[in-house]
Protein backbone atom coordinates (compact mmCIF):
# COMPACT_ATOMS: atom_id res chain seq x y z
CA UNK A 1 0.00 0.00 0.00
CA UNK A 2 2.80 2.43 0.82
CA UNK A 3 5.07 3.75 -1.92
CA UNK A 4 8.80 4.39 -1.96
CA UNK A 5 8.08 8.12 -2.16
CA UNK A 6 5.75 8.13 0.83
CA UNK A 7 7.69 5.77 3.09
CA UNK A 8 10.97 7.51 2.25
CA UNK A 9 9.83 11.03 3.07
CA UNK A 10 7.92 9.95 6.15
CA UNK A 11 10.84 7.83 7.29
CA UNK A 12 13.23 10.76 6.91
CA UNK A 13 10.88 12.89 9.01
CA UNK A 14 10.52 10.17 11.64
CA UNK A 15 14.27 9.70 11.95
CA UNK A 16 14.96 13.42 12.16
CA UNK A 17 12.43 13.96 14.95
CA UNK A 18 13.62 10.98 16.99
CA UNK A 19 17.29 11.87 16.57
CA UNK A 20 16.81 15.50 17.56
CA UNK A 21 14.93 14.37 20.68
CA UNK A 22 18.25 13.13 22.07
CA UNK A 23 19.30 16.78 22.48
CA UNK A 24 17.80 19.34 24.84
CA UNK A 25 16.36 22.71 23.93
CA UNK A 26 18.23 24.43 26.76
CA UNK A 27 21.44 23.13 25.17
CA UNK A 28 20.83 24.20 21.57
CA UNK A 29 18.19 26.90 21.85
CA UNK A 30 14.61 26.67 20.63
CA UNK A 31 15.47 27.81 17.10
CA UNK A 32 17.02 24.49 16.07
CA UNK A 33 13.96 22.55 17.19
CA UNK A 34 11.61 24.98 15.44
CA UNK A 35 13.62 24.62 12.22
CA UNK A 36 13.45 20.82 12.33
CA UNK A 37 9.74 20.87 13.24
CA UNK A 38 8.88 23.11 10.28
CA UNK A 39 11.12 21.16 7.88
CA UNK A 40 9.42 17.99 9.08
CA UNK A 41 6.03 19.58 8.47
CA UNK A 42 7.14 20.45 4.94
CA UNK A 43 8.23 16.87 4.26
CA UNK A 44 4.96 15.54 5.67
CA UNK A 45 2.99 17.93 3.48
CA UNK A 46 4.90 16.83 0.38
CA UNK A 47 4.52 13.21 1.45
CA UNK A 48 0.75 13.67 1.50
CA UNK A 49 0.90 13.36 -2.28
CA UNK A 50 2.07 9.78 -1.79
CA UNK A 51 -0.67 8.88 0.69
CA UNK A 52 -3.03 6.50 -1.14
CA UNK A 53 -6.42 8.12 -1.93
CA UNK A 54 -8.25 5.21 -0.30
CA UNK A 55 -6.25 5.50 2.93
CA UNK A 56 -9.05 7.36 4.72
CA UNK A 57 -11.41 4.40 4.39
CA UNK A 58 -9.02 1.44 4.03
CA UNK A 59 -6.44 2.56 6.61
CA UNK A 60 -8.12 5.16 8.84
CA UNK A 61 -5.52 4.80 11.62
CA UNK A 62 -2.73 5.62 9.18
CA UNK A 63 -4.68 8.52 7.71
CA UNK A 64 -5.39 10.03 11.14
CA UNK A 65 -1.83 9.47 12.38
CA UNK A 66 -0.44 11.22 9.31
CA UNK A 67 -2.56 14.35 9.73
CA UNK A 68 -2.15 14.41 13.52
CA UNK A 69 1.62 14.40 13.15
CA UNK A 70 1.52 17.09 10.46
CA UNK A 71 -0.80 19.27 12.51
CA UNK A 72 1.31 19.00 15.65
CA UNK A 73 4.50 19.84 13.77
CA UNK A 74 2.93 22.96 12.23
CA UNK A 75 1.34 24.16 15.47
CA UNK A 76 4.42 23.57 17.61
CA UNK A 77 6.78 25.08 15.05
CA UNK A 78 4.62 28.17 14.84
CA UNK A 79 4.03 28.70 18.55
CA UNK A 80 7.15 27.37 20.32
CA UNK A 81 8.63 30.88 20.53
CA UNK A 82 5.57 32.00 22.52
CA UNK A 83 5.61 29.21 25.09
CA UNK A 84 7.11 29.65 28.57
CA UNK A 85 10.60 28.16 28.75
CA UNK A 86 9.56 25.35 31.09
CA UNK A 87 6.88 24.17 28.66
CA UNK A 88 8.87 24.21 25.43
CA UNK A 89 10.75 20.95 26.01
CA UNK A 90 7.69 19.20 27.46
CA UNK A 91 5.48 20.20 24.54
CA UNK A 92 8.15 19.12 22.04
CA UNK A 93 7.69 15.50 23.08
CA UNK A 94 4.23 15.52 21.51
CA UNK A 95 5.89 15.50 18.09
CA UNK A 96 8.05 12.35 18.49
CA UNK A 97 5.10 10.63 20.17
CA UNK A 98 2.93 11.48 17.15
CA UNK A 99 5.72 10.27 14.84
CA UNK A 100 5.89 6.93 16.63
CA UNK A 101 2.09 6.75 16.41
CA UNK A 102 2.39 7.05 12.64
CA UNK A 103 5.07 4.35 12.61
CA UNK A 104 2.80 1.98 14.55
CA UNK A 105 -0.09 2.76 12.20
CA UNK A 106 1.91 2.14 9.02
CA UNK A 107 3.43 -1.19 10.10
CA UNK A 108 0.50 -3.40 8.99
CA UNK A 109 0.66 -1.84 5.52
CA UNK A 110 4.36 -2.46 4.90
CA UNK A 111 5.56 -5.11 2.41
CA UNK A 112 5.65 -8.60 3.87
CA UNK A 113 4.01 -7.55 7.15
CA UNK A 114 1.96 -10.73 7.52
CA UNK A 115 1.52 -11.81 11.11
CA UNK A 116 2.96 -10.34 14.26
CA UNK A 117 6.59 -11.39 13.76
CA UNK A 118 6.85 -10.27 10.14
CA UNK A 119 4.98 -7.08 11.00
CA UNK A 120 7.57 -6.30 13.66
CA UNK A 121 10.36 -7.17 11.22
CA UNK A 122 8.89 -4.81 8.63
CA UNK A 123 8.50 -2.11 11.25
CA UNK A 124 12.10 -2.63 12.36
CA UNK A 125 13.34 -2.29 8.79
CA UNK A 126 11.50 0.98 8.28
CA UNK A 127 12.56 2.31 11.70
CA UNK A 128 16.25 1.62 11.05
CA UNK A 129 16.01 3.20 7.62
CA UNK A 130 14.32 6.22 9.18
CA UNK A 131 16.90 6.56 11.95
CA UNK A 132 19.81 6.31 9.53
CA UNK A 133 18.46 9.00 7.22
CA UNK A 134 17.23 11.15 10.09
CA UNK A 135 20.40 10.95 12.19
CA UNK A 136 22.69 12.06 9.36
CA UNK A 137 20.30 14.86 8.38
CA UNK A 138 19.99 16.09 11.97
CA UNK A 139 23.75 15.92 12.46
CA UNK A 140 24.22 18.04 9.33
CA UNK A 141 21.75 20.66 10.62
CA UNK A 142 23.47 20.68 14.02
CA UNK A 143 26.82 21.18 12.29
CA UNK A 144 25.43 24.27 10.55
CA UNK A 145 23.90 25.53 13.79
CA UNK A 146 27.35 26.49 15.09
CA UNK A 147 27.19 29.40 12.63
CA UNK A 148 23.94 30.54 14.26
CA UNK A 149 24.99 29.77 17.83
CA UNK A 150 28.81 29.87 18.13
CA UNK A 151 28.53 29.12 21.83
CA UNK A 152 26.86 25.77 21.23
CA UNK A 153 28.72 22.97 23.00
CA UNK A 154 30.64 20.54 20.81
CA UNK A 155 28.87 17.79 22.73
CA UNK A 156 25.77 18.32 20.56
CA UNK A 157 27.63 17.40 17.37
CA UNK A 158 29.51 14.60 19.11
CA UNK A 159 26.24 13.08 20.30
CA UNK A 160 24.64 13.30 16.86
CA UNK A 161 27.70 11.78 15.22
CA UNK A 162 27.61 8.89 17.71
CA UNK A 163 23.93 8.34 16.96
CA UNK A 164 24.67 8.32 13.23
CA UNK A 165 27.59 5.92 13.66
CA UNK A 166 25.67 3.55 15.92
CA UNK A 167 22.65 3.53 13.63
CA UNK A 168 24.83 2.91 10.56
CA UNK A 169 26.44 -0.13 12.22
CA UNK A 170 23.10 -1.56 13.36
CA UNK A 171 21.61 -0.94 9.91
CA UNK A 172 24.52 -2.79 8.31
CA UNK A 173 24.14 -5.74 10.68
CA UNK A 174 20.37 -5.87 9.99
CA UNK A 175 20.98 -5.92 6.23
CA UNK A 176 23.65 -8.62 6.51
CA UNK A 177 21.26 -10.78 8.51
CA UNK A 178 18.48 -10.51 5.94
CA UNK A 179 20.92 -11.07 3.07
CA UNK A 180 22.16 -14.32 4.62
CA UNK A 181 18.55 -15.35 5.31
CA UNK A 182 17.49 -14.77 1.68
CA UNK A 183 20.83 -15.54 0.06
CA UNK A 184 19.33 -17.62 -2.77
CA UNK A 185 17.19 -14.67 -3.91
CA UNK A 186 20.11 -12.28 -3.70
CA UNK A 187 22.31 -14.65 -5.69
CA UNK A 188 19.60 -14.91 -8.34
CA UNK A 189 19.44 -11.12 -8.62
CA UNK A 190 23.19 -10.83 -9.05
CA UNK A 191 23.41 -13.75 -11.50
CA UNK A 192 21.02 -12.05 -13.90
CA UNK A 193 23.15 -8.87 -13.89
CA UNK A 194 20.17 -6.70 -14.72
CA UNK A 195 19.18 -3.23 -13.58
CA UNK A 196 18.09 -4.52 -10.19
CA UNK A 197 21.52 -6.06 -9.66
CA UNK A 198 23.09 -2.66 -10.30
CA UNK A 199 20.67 -1.09 -7.83
CA UNK A 200 21.54 -3.76 -5.27
CA UNK A 201 25.29 -3.20 -5.61
CA UNK A 202 24.81 0.57 -5.48
CA UNK A 203 22.66 0.22 -2.36
CA UNK A 204 25.34 -1.82 -0.57
CA UNK A 205 28.20 0.34 -1.71
CA UNK A 206 26.53 3.67 -1.00
CA UNK A 207 24.42 3.40 2.09
CA UNK A 208 25.34 0.22 3.91
CA UNK A 209 29.14 0.10 3.60
CA UNK A 210 30.10 3.73 3.09
CA UNK A 211 27.80 5.22 5.74
CA UNK A 212 29.66 3.70 8.73
CA UNK A 213 32.98 4.91 7.29
CA UNK A 214 31.71 8.45 6.85
CA UNK A 215 30.03 8.37 10.27
CA UNK A 216 33.35 7.39 11.88
CA UNK A 217 35.09 10.25 10.06
CA UNK A 218 32.47 12.70 11.30
CA UNK A 219 32.80 11.47 14.86
CA UNK A 220 36.59 11.72 14.84
CA UNK A 221 36.41 15.19 13.33
CA UNK A 222 33.89 16.34 15.93
CA UNK A 223 36.16 15.06 18.70
CA UNK A 224 38.87 17.52 17.62
CA UNK A 225 36.24 20.30 17.53
CA UNK A 226 36.50 20.88 13.80
CA UNK A 227 32.83 21.62 13.17
CA UNK A 228 33.32 22.94 9.63
CA UNK A 229 35.19 19.82 8.51
CA UNK A 230 32.58 17.59 10.14
CA UNK A 231 29.79 19.47 8.39
CA UNK A 232 31.54 19.08 5.04
CA UNK A 233 31.76 15.32 5.52
CA UNK A 234 28.12 15.27 6.59
CA UNK A 235 27.12 16.83 3.25
CA UNK A 236 28.53 13.80 1.43
CA UNK A 237 27.23 11.41 4.07
CA UNK A 238 23.71 12.79 3.80
CA UNK A 239 23.59 12.34 0.02
CA UNK A 240 25.12 8.86 0.18
CA UNK A 241 22.84 7.70 2.96
CA UNK A 242 19.54 9.06 1.68
CA UNK A 243 20.10 7.91 -1.91
CA UNK A 244 21.14 4.46 -0.71
CA UNK A 245 18.18 4.10 1.62
CA UNK A 246 15.68 5.15 -1.05
CA UNK A 247 17.17 2.50 -3.33
CA UNK A 248 16.83 0.03 -0.46
CA UNK A 249 13.16 0.96 -0.08
CA UNK A 250 12.64 0.38 -3.80
CA UNK A 251 14.24 -3.08 -3.62
CA UNK A 252 12.13 -3.94 -0.58
CA UNK A 253 8.78 -2.58 -1.72
CA UNK A 254 8.92 -3.49 -5.42
CA UNK A 255 11.30 -6.47 -5.48
CA UNK A 256 10.69 -8.05 -2.10
CA UNK A 257 14.34 -7.92 -1.01
CA UNK A 258 14.43 -7.48 2.76
CA UNK A 259 17.31 -5.35 3.97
Amino acid sequence: MVSVFYSGLMGLSLGAVLSLSLLRIRQTGVGLFVLVALCTAGLLLIGTAGLPPQARTVAPALWMAHWAWLGLAVVWGGTAWLLPARWVQVSWWLIPVAALGWWAAVMPHLPGAKGILMGLAAGGTLLLTALLMGSVSTAMVVGHWYLVNPGLSIRALERMSRVYLGTALVRLAWAVGWTLHDWDRYRGFLAGWGLDAIFLLQRWGFSLLLSPVLAWMVYQTAKIRSTQSATGILYAAMVVTIVGEFVGLYLWIHRGLWQ
